[in-house]
């Protein structure tokens, strides 16, 4: 995040934004063979109120849009895309 906002700052003056996205556990292949859907919506419960892994085209979307003319104002900013971290977490 440090990094995203130094840079956002960097290449503002160049009409650059820098953002990062912040994907929860996320549904993978290899994910799929380590845990069954039952252990991840578990896994995903203890740190986020969805209880369930992050599709990964929620995290494509979430770059489209950080990509995209809607978010020319974003810049040095965090998208988390993780079903609701927990307080705590």
């Amino acid at each position: 995040m440090h990094l995203s906002h130094h840079a956002s700052c960097a290449y503002a003056d160049d009409n650059i934004r820098v953002n990062s996205v912040l994907p929860g556990l996320t549904a993978t292949p290899q994910i799929a063979s380590m845990f069954t859907a039952e252990e991840q919506a578990e896994i995903a419960g203890e740190n986020q109120v969805i209880r369930r892994a992050v599709d990964p085209r929620e995290i494509a979307n979430a770059v489209l849009f950080l990509s995209s003319d809607e978010a020319s104002m974003i810049t040095g900013r965090g998208i988390e895309v993780s079903g609701g971290r927990r307080h705590g977490s």
